[in-house]
């Protein structure tokens, strides 16, 4: 014995597939769009701390006109709280080292300024100047492994090497 569906249950059945579908659609495209905004304002945040990181590594420790490293290490400080937010374990790791190292930097630019004047052409002293390469070089490979964290996060295949190298300013 044959059953016959009523067509007003027929069309029910396709009524309610539709309305599935339509909403597994949904749920996958707000999903893929929280996870796009998500990685947004995961770059935006750390761009901030590479652009923060870039000032206080461009700072030059003369003349003292230019400014002091303390803005610079708050702003740096800034960023890197925020952005640990958005931060996996390993990014966050790399995020404490930038931080640490950038105060580590600071410190030394300060320190060269009490302890020491400017030589012609405002160069660093040559007694002191191998404190300040050295902050700046490990500063930088802080930043380096952070960036290389970050872009593992976003899915950037590859090892990343810096394309610029700050291991000695140019005028000092």
């Amino acid at each position: 014995m044959e059953t016959t569906v009523p067509w007003w249950l027929d069309s029910a059945l396709v009524a309610l597939a539709g309305l599935v579908v339509s909403g597994v659609v949904t749920v996958v495209s707000k999903r893929t769009e929280r996870r796009r905004l998500s990685r947004d304002d995961v770059m935006k945040v750390h761009r901030e701390v590479i652009d923060a990181a870039d000032r206080l590594q461009e700072l030059p420790v003369w003349p003292v006109e230019k400014g002091s490293p303390d803005p610079l290490v708050e702003e740096l400080r800034r960023a890197v709280k925020w952005a640990g937010i958005f931060g996996a374990p390993k990014e966050n790791e790399a995020l404490g080292q930038v931080y640490k190292t950038g105060r580590a930097l600071g410190k030394v630019i300060s320190e060269i300024r009490l302890s020491s004047s400017p030589g012609r052409r405002d160069e660093v002293d040559l007694r002191v100047r191998p404190s300040l390469v050295a902050a700046r070089h490990t500063f930088d490979k802080a930043v380096e492994l952070f960036v290389a964290r970050f872009r593992e996060r976003v899915e950037i295949l590859g090892p990343y090497r810096a394309p610029i190298a700050t291991d000695e300013p140019e005028n000092e």
